[in-house]
């Protein structure tokens, strides 16, 4: 069996080398899953070690790729909107965050719609 043929070969190569702290290796092992098979799961998985890595853009494309395959998956759009939020593009992840809001009505939903709201200076939204 070739390990570049094996898409879950690949994911489980991958969480153990974040398993290990090894980043740069997961990474690896998950580009090289999604070469194989494009979802949204891996994506996420990718985009998380990758802001963890501080490559925040490149986490940014896999978020909203996550978004592109799996549009109604508020837990992909959560992480989008967070990491927007986090680089100061507030404006956008408060739009995310309303649009997150008419389907999940959790606390961390409009926890984080009214930080980026107040970020965005729209205090009185954010009430």
């Amino acid at each position: 069996m070739q390990i570049e043929n094996d898409f879950d070969v690949n994911i489980r190569i991958a969480r153990s080398k974040e398993r290990m702290g090894d980043l740069d290796e997961a990474i690896k092992y998950y580009k090289d899953a999604l070469q194989l098979e494009d979802n949204s799961n891996t994506r996420k998985e990718l985009g998380r070690i990758l802001r963890n890595n501080g490559n925040f853009e490149e986490a940014i494309l896999n978020f909203r790729m996550c978004r592109h395959l799996d549009p109604n998956n508020y837990r992909n759009l959560m992480e989008l909107a967070w990491l927007l939020h986090g680089m100061g593009k507030s404006e956008e992840s408060a739009n995310i965050f309303k649009e997150i809001s008419k389907d999940n009505t959790d606390w961390m939903t409009f926890h984080g719609w009214g930080l980026a709201l107040q970020a965005i200076g729209k205090n009185n939204d954010a009430i």
